[in-house]
C-alpha cells in the first residue's frame, strides 16, 4: 500500500516483542525476501551483531557493482557509505533534507549531476535506488579526485563537507598519523561515521569473498595528516 514508514514501524514493534531466536528467524526471514533494511533493523532490535548477512546484507550489489565501474571506487566501499547512511532504507530522509539510500542533499545531488552530465529531475529521484545510486557514487567518485584511494577523507568530507575537512588538514598541517588525524576530527559524529565506513568496507569485502580484503590503503596508512 506503499505506507513505508507505517510498515516499519509494525515491523519494529513486531521484533521487539519477540524472543531472541524469533528475532533471529525474523531477521533472516526479511533478508531471505530482500527487505534489506527491514533485516537490518531487526539485528539492531535483537542485537544479533554476530549475524553478519542480515545485518550487512549485500543489497542492490548489482547497481553499485555497475555504477563504480571506471570510478576507483571499490562497491563495498560504497555499499559501506549506504549501509552507515540509511541502513538500506530507500525512503530515509534526515532532518538535514538529505534522502535516500546514500543520503544525498538536494543540491549535492544536482551539483554532481551537472558535473558529471547524469540525469536528475528532482527531488523524488533521491528516493529511487538506481538514482540515488547512481548519483552517490558519482560524488564519491568527485571526492576520489579530491583525495585519491583515501576512504578517511572521502568519508569525512561525505559527511562533513570537503570545505571543514580542508580546515582539518590544515590544522593538523602534516604532523599526524593516520589514527591521530581520525582521532581530532571536532566531530563526534564523523569520528564515529569514518571509523564505521571502515569497518562495514571491511565487512563486505568479506561477504563479497575478496581474496585479500583491504584495511587500509597504502595512501591512507603513509600519509601525514
Amino acid at each position: 500500500w506503499n505506507m513505508d514508514n507505517t510498515a516499519r514501524s509494525e515491523w519494529a514493534n513486531l521484533v521487539t516483542s519477540r524472543t531472541k531466536s524469533e528475532q533471529a528467524q525474523l531477521a533472516r526471514y526479511a533478508f531471505n525476501n530482500h527487505w534489506w533494511d527491514l533485516s537490518v533493523q531487526a539485528t539492531i532490535a535483537g542485537k544479533l551483531w554476530d549475524h553478519l548477512e542480515e545485518r550487512f546484507p549485500l543489497a542492490y550489489k548489482d547497481l553499485f557493482t555497475r555504477y563504480t565501474s571506471g570510478k576507483d571506487i571499490q562497491p563495498s566501499y560504497a555499499m559501506a557509505i549506504a549501509r552507515q547512511e540509511s541502513a538500506w532504507n530507500p525512503q530515509a530522509q534526515s532532518s538535514a533534507n538529505a534522502r535516500g539510500l546514500m543520503q544525498l542533499l538536494p543540491s549535492t545531488a544536482k551539483a554532481t549531476a551537472d558535473n558529471a552530465k547524469l540525469p536528475y529531475a528532482g527531488e523524488a529521484d533521491l528516493f529511487k535506488p538506481l538514482n540515488n545510486i547512481l548519483l552517490g557514487t558519482a560524488h564519491l567518485a568527485e571526492l576520489n579526485a579530491k583525495y585519491p584511494n583515501n576512504r578517511i577523507l572521502i568519508a569525512s568530507a561525505y559527511n562533513a563537507g570537503a570545505h571543514r575537512v580542508e580546515k582539518w588538514l590544515a590544522r593538523a598541517n602534516g604532523k599526524l598519523e593516520m589514527d591521530e588525524f581520525v582521532a581530532s576530527i571536532p566531530f563526534y559524529e564523523t569520528r564515529g561515521y569514518v571509523q564505521n565506513v571502515l569497518t562495514y568496507d571491511f565487512y563486505y569485502q568479506i561477504l563479497q569473498e575478496k581474496e585479500e580484503p583491504q584495511t587500509f590503503s597504502k595512501e591512507e596508512f603513509d600519509r601525514l595528516y
